[in-house]
């Protein structure tokens, strides 16, 4: 995507959703889809990330809104919910895609073949 003349940003929010995606959603199972569509204009870039469904926390989205609205002291997931966190997770990710988009929103997948899966969208003005 460099070549496109995107933001460093972008790149990094990007990343960090199919990372966690990946990790969290998929369970690190590389034989379990996971999904990636984008789209640009003049004005924006929209990004949608499809997992194939894992472990999801119902104290996460409102984790999202205050770390979007700056109205929690921290910005780790793992921190704030009192999770356990694994050794090679920093629970910074979802800090990383707010910071750097505009817009988040979360979706349950109700096909089949994401087993219940998160759809995540992403926007950021160009």
């Amino acid at each position: 995507m460099k070549h496109l003349g995107l933001k460093n940003g972008v790149y990094t929010a990007v990343f960090e959703a199919l990372i966690n995606a990946f990790e969290h959603g998929n369970n690190y199972d590389s034989s379990k889809p996971l999904y990636f569509a984008y789209f640009f204009n003049n004005k924006y870039l929209e990004f949608i990330i499809c997992d194939s469904g894992g472990v999801f926390n119902i104290q996460f989205p409102g984790y999202v809104t205050k770390v979007r609205n700056n109205k929690t002291k921290t910005h780790n997931w793992y921190e704030y919910s009192r999770s356990i966190q694994r050794n090679e997770n920093l629970g910074v990710g979802t800090m990383f895609m707010h910071q750097y988009m505009q817009d988040i929103k979360y979706f349950k997948s109700a096909y089949e073949d994401t087993q219940n899966g998160l759809f995540l969208y992403m926007r950021s003005r160009r």
